[in-house]
C-alpha cells in the first residue's frame, strides 16, 4: 500500500456510479469539463446529466429519476478526457496498448458507421467509432458497439462443414461437403432451385453467389430477405434497415432474372412444392416466421453460415464461413 505526501484531508467522491446501463462513472477522476453534459443535450437530445454541489464537492450526476440510457450514450466514453466515464461492457478487460486496432465497418444497420475493431489474443474486445464526416462523424450507436461483434467469438461458431446423416448433422471434410452439394443439386431441374443472397454478406460474396446461381446452376429464382424493423430512421445515425449491405446486394445482381421469382414468390414456391431446393447465403431466414414454417417442405436446404442458428439446424448441408471481421470486402451503405 502506498502513501501520499498530501497531509490535508482529501475530498473523497463516489468511485463506481452506474449512470446508465452502459456507462460507469468515477467521480474522483472527473475534471468537470461538461463535455458529456453537452453531448447528451446537443447531440443525443437527452439532457439528463448535470453538476450538483459547489466548489471541491461538485459531482456529475443524472437528474433524479433518470439515467443515461439514450441510444448513443456510450459516445461520452470517448469524449471524456480523463477516463472518468468508462464502458460497463469493456472496463478492465484490457489496456489499450495491449490491443491492436483494425479499421472496419459496423454491420448493425444500413448506415455503415466507420469503426475501429480492438483485438487482443484474437478476440474482439470492443468497437469504437472511426471519424468519417460523410457517414457517422465521430459517433456510433450503443447497439452497434455492443451487439455486432459478439458472434465472432461466439460459442455457437461453426468449425467446418456439416451434412445431414440419418437425422443429425455430422462434421465432414470440405471435399465431401462440396461433392455432396454438386451431386444433390444435379438431381433437380433448374426451375426447382432458388437462391437467397444476403444483405449481411459483402458485395464480393454476393456477386460470386449470384454468378453461381444464374450462370452455373442456371436458376432464375434469386433474391434476399429484407430485415427492416418497424419505425422510421432516427435523426442521427440509426437506420430501420438492420443489415449493412442490402443496397450493395441488389446492385451486384442479387435479384431474379426475367421470369424468375422474387422473395415472396420463392416463399410461395417452397410452400406449394414447386421450389424443392434452396441455397441460402449467410442469413438466418427463420427470423421470418413464414420461412420458418415452410422450410421443412424442402427436399434440399444448403446454408452458408458462421454460427449455428435455426436455419442451419434445418439444413441438409451446412458450409461454415468467416464473419465480417475475418475477411476483406466491401459494403454499400
Amino acid at each position: 500500500v502506498g502513501y501520499s505526501r498530501f497531509d490535508e484531508d482529501k475530498v473523497h467522491k463516489p468511485k463506481r456510479v452506474q449512470l446508465g446501463p452502459n456507462v460507469m462513472l468515477d467521480v474522483e477522476r472527473c475534471i468537470m469539463c461538461s463535455r458529456c453534459i453537452r453531448f447528451s443535450d446537443e447531440i443525443a437530445k437527452q439532457p439528463v446529466l448535470t453538476f450538483t454541489e459547489r466548489g471541491t464537492h461538485v459531482v456529475l450526476t443524472t437528474f433524479p429519476g433518470t439515467q443515461l440510457d439514450n441510444p448513443y450514450s456510450m459516445n461520452v466514453v470517448e469524449l471524456c478526457p480523463v477516463g472518468a466515464l468508462t464502458s460497463a461492457d469493456f472496463r478492465f478487460k484490457s489496456r489499450v496498448w495491449e490491443m491492436s486496432s483494425t479499421d472496419s465497418v459496423c454491420v448493425g444497420c444500413a448506415r455503415g458507421c466507420n469503426t475501429h475493431a480492438w483485438v487482443r489474443k484474437n478476440e474482439i474486445l470492443r468497437l469504437t467509432p472511426r471519424f468519417n464526416e460523410s457517414v457517422n462523424s465521430y459517433w456510433m450507436c450503443d447497439a452497434g458497439r455492443l451487439n455486432t461483434f459478439k458472434s465472432v467469438c461466439s460459442q455457437e461458431r461453426l468449425n467446418g462443414p456439416m451434412i445431414r446423416k440419418d437425422v443429425a448433422l455430422a462434421e465432414v471434410g470440405w471435399d465431401e461437403a462440396m461433392s455432396m452439394v454438386v451431386s444433390e443439386l444435379k438431381g433437380f431441374k433448374k426451375n426447382e432451385i432458388a437462391g437467397i443472397g444476403s444483405p449481411y454478406a459483402t458485395n464480393e460474396d454476393n456477386y460470386v453467389f449470384q454468378k453461381l446461381m444464374k450462370e452455373v446452376i442456371g436458376t432464375k429464382h434469386l433474391d434476399f430477405v429484407q430485415h427492416v424493423e418497424d419505425g422510421d430512421d432516427d435523426e442521427l445515425l440509426i437506420r430501420a434497415d438492420k443489415t449493412p449491405n442490402s443496397l450493395g446486394a441488389r446492385q451486384v445482381g442479387v435479384k431474379p432474372t426475367e421470369g424468375g421469382l422474387e422473395i415472396a414468390g420463392i416463399l410461395k414456391g417452397v410452400q406449394n412444392g414447386s421450389i424443392k431446393a434452396l441455397y441460402v447465403l449467410e442469413d438466418d431466414i427463420t427470423e421470418d416466421p413464414e420461412f420458418a414454417a415452410v422450410l421443412p417442405n424442402l427436399d434440399l436446404l444448403i446454408v452458408h453460415s458462421s454460427v449455428q442458428n435455426k436455419t442451419t439446424k434445418l439444413a441438409d448441408i451446412v458450409l461454415s464461413c468467416s464473419t465480417y471481421a475475418e475477411k476483406h470486402g466491401t459494403f454499400t451503405n
